[in-house]
């Protein structure tokens, strides 16, 4: 910016040679300035992939706490299953028994079962 005023106000002091100079730092400035650009969008980019990057790593964090939850609830669930088999069991033999007390020919007629 300053060779800017220089060569403005004194173009004939810095000759052919130096005007070619400036030109070079002129165009150099510029390249910088494109480059400055670019700089800062990737810096932005990054930003944003930094965030998405936050965002994935809470989502895979709340995956595993509802695969843990899942695996815990189908635990639940097998447990009650089994505990239903049991009882399902335990009332088919007593249904069972009461039958055969019922066709006994010591208690035939005492027993009316009612299903």
């Amino acid at each position: 910016m300053i060779l800017n005023n220089i060569v403005d106000s004194d173009t004939e002091t810095i000759g052919p040679r130096g005007q070619d100079l400036l030109s070079k730092i002129q165009k150099l400035q510029h390249e910088n300035m494109e480059l400055h650009h670019e700089n800062v969008e990737s810096h932005h980019e990054n930003v944003e992939l930094k965030d998405q990057q936050s965002k994935i790593q809470k989502l895979q964090h709340e995956n595993l706490e509802l695969k843990l939850e899942n695996m815990e609830l189908k635990d639940k669930l097998s447990t009650i299953l089994e505990e239903k088999d049991g009882v399902i069991k335990e009332v088919e033999r007593k249904v069972k028994n009461l039958f055969l007390k019922a066709d006994s020919p010591t208690t035939q007629g005492y027993y009316t079962i009612f299903l």
